[in-house]
């Protein structure tokens, strides 16, 4: 006779787990299952901007992207004179001519252009480049 009066039960040992600790039935064994994985910065990024944004354009509203609403703020603001929302808007301009045309160079500006710009402040470079 064993101490605790239980001569029902199996004996404990390898692959013969108590009785107690052995999965229930209708339960699982991994009830929270798997963490989601993170998402990377990109992606998030990606989903942030590309959400859609209700904008007042000329008296009437339209629905844009989050980017997009972000680079007409910066072309209100460069209108307005906010020199850095200019030098900004100016820098992505080039950089996306420069992507598109693969590396070719970026058109001169006129000679009227620029010297509107150096008035501003806003040249920074030699001839042509802002």
């Amino acid at each position: 006779m064993s101490e605790h009066g239980d001569h029902d039960d199996p004996p404990v040992g390898y692959r013969n787990p108590p009785r107690h600790t052995r999965f229930q039935p209708g339960r699982s064994g991994n009830p929270r299952g798997r963490p989601r994985a993170r998402r990377d910065g990109a992606s998030l990024l990606g989903e942030v901007l590309g959400e859609k944004v209700r904008v007042t354009m000329g008296g009437r509203s339209r629905k844009v992207t989050v980017e997009v609403a972000i680079l007409l703020r910066m072309r209100e603001q460069a209108l307005k004179g906010d020199l850095r929302a200019a030098r900004e808007l100016l820098a992505m301009r080039r950089a996306s001519l420069a992507e598109t045309d693969g590396g070719a160079a970026v058109p001169a500006l006129a000679s009227e252009d620029l010297a509107i710009l150096r008035e501003a402040g806003i040249v920074i470079g030699g001839e042509g480049e802002p």
